[in-house]
């Protein structure tokens, strides 16, 4: 996990102007927040072939909104296969394609966050207690961004979520 250095000390960002997607179909999409959004939470009803909905917000510092920059597509990874897929170190995610069933392929996509010219700082929390997949709703926590997911496949699918929260 990341260490931070003492210094000047950092502000929290704050969450606003939370808001749920339209549902996608699970097993055949690709969504992004819209342009200055990240993801906050997610939604899943029906099993492989359901509709998930993605809960987006804008994040604001000291009365001013952080940019998005730097959006960038992970490489495809089998989401099933239990290893746990996160934005790398000072990023959040932006958006997900899923394409096939459980045992399909995933990318996150991601994104720096900035604070004027100050590129902002992502502390990492704890995962999520275990969800079962089929009908569920991860809501990351008061202020909180989502930075991962771990998905298990098996009788019933199995998801835990990453979340963190941003300074600068």
């Amino acid at each position: 996990m990341k260490r931070t250095s003492p210094g000047k000390p950092k502000t929290r960002a704050h969450v606003v102007d939370a808001r749920w997607s339209h549902p996608v179909e699970e097993s055949d999409h690709t969504w992004s927040a819209p342009e200055g959004y990240v993801i906050v939470g997610r939604e899943h009803q029906g099993g492989p072939g359901g509709n998930t909905r993605y809960r987006y917000a804008r994040l604001v510092l000291a009365g001013r909104e952080l940019t998005v920059r730097d959006v960038r597509w992970s490489r495809p990874w089998i989401e099933a296969d239990g290893v746990a897929h996160a934005a790398p170190d000072d990023h959040v995610l932006v958006g997900r394609e899923h394409i096939g069933e459980g045992s399909g392929t995933t990318r996150h996509q991601y994104a720096r966050l900035m604070a004027g010219t100050v590129a902002c700082s992502v502390t990492p929390g704890e995962w999520s207690a275990e969800l079962t997949e089929e009908w569920s709703v991860y809501r990351a926590p008061a202020d909180a961004v989502l930075l991962g997911r771990r998905c298990v496949e098996g009788e019933k699918i199995r998801s835990r979520y990453l979340p963190g929260t941003v300074e600068a």
